[in-house]
């Protein structure tokens, strides 16, 4: 609300507001339509957007979020807009890099939220990251702005809101939204700096041999044969995003590929829907998997030597 105003204030952008309705608790749809109401008070399009079907069981959050993204981006798109702002702030990074931190992630997950990335051709944006949420409370209050508190923030039964139950032990023992911030945005500047080598690896290499990819550091080798997995599975799905690879399983496909190598042994693996295989001399294959037959139900990771 505080990020709807601001942007209502500055007038210089063509503004429209979506609220997602997620049909997850019985008063979204009454606050979805304060929203609306309120945008009408300020001469703001507003549009609520609900997210239809069956809700899964287990991982309700996340895929509430790919759900959001999908409608805004989509609504985004229809409307002729640009641009998506969101109102995450400085706490919700600081949450997203103890999740991080907690899953194991290496230094692109530490990043954690970028203040800009595209998705699917719509600049996303996010201008109050920097911001603290007691700041954006403190906005609304002083400036007669309506707000709900979501009592889902408060459901110890998701990760996100165990992990912010944390944070002001830490910030006791100088652990605060503000450095993890920092860190967040360190992790990112040397992210940015190792994508752009593993780019320039890529327009000297067009068919990598494993031979040049052995002489690179280590992270810059996973790097570069997680993009060769990228790169298979849009080949083959071109409309479809492709997951991430789990760091773990890459880091052990990239130490099998490692040994076999210095071996000279031929080395077979699949990992998801892409097989990789080197062969003795160095020459590595990308190939995309055939269909699993059904009832079938093959190893998540299978390999031959």
């Amino acid at each position: 609300m505080a990020l709807l105003v601001l942007l209502a204030e500055w007038g210089k952008i063509r503004l429209a507001a979506a609220t997602v309705d997620h049909g997850l608790r019985p008063e979204a749809a009454t606050e979805a339509r304060s929203v609306k109401a309120f945008c009408k008070q300020l001469g703001v399009e507003h549009h609520i957007l609900p997210w239809l079907g069956e809700k899964p069981v287990s991982g309700l959050q996340a895929a509430a979020r790919s759900a959001r993204y999908a409608l805004l981006v989509q609504h985004a798109h229809h409307g002729g807009f640009s641009h998506l702002a969101t109102a995450h702030h400085a706490d919700d990074q600081a949450e997203t890099v103890l999740m991080r931190l907690v899953s194991g992630s290496g230094i692109a997950g530490l990043a954690a939220m970028r203040n800009r990335l595209e998705r699917q051709g719509i600049v996303h944006i996010r201008p109050l990251l920097a911001i603290s949420k007691e700041r954006l409370v403190l906005t609304c209050v002083l400036h007669n702005i309506p707000f709900v508190d979501d009592a889902s923030n408060s459901n110890r039964q998701f990760g996100r809101v165990r992990i912010r139950q944390v944070l002001d032990t830490l910030a006791a023992e100088g652990l605060t939204p503000e450095r993890l911030g920092r860190l967040a945005i360190r992790a990112g500047q040397a992210n940015d700096a190792l994508d752009q080598i593993t780019a320039a690896f890529f327009q000297s290499n067009a068919e990598p041999h494993w031979s040049a990819i052995a002489e690179q550091p280590k992270e810059l080798r996973l790097r570069i044969l997680a993009q060769i997995l990228r790169s298979e599975t849009a080949m083959h799905k071109p409309r479809k995003i492709a997951e991430p690879v789990k760091l773990e399983r890459l880091e052990a496909l990239l130490a099998a590929l490692d040994a076999a190598h210095a071996d000279g042994k031929h080395l077979r693996r699949s990992l998801g829907a892409v097989i990789v295989t080197l062969e003795r001399n160095g020459h590595l294959k990308i190939a995309h998997a055939p269909p699993r037959k059904r009832g079938l139900t093959p190893p998540r990771l299978r390999h031959e030597t």
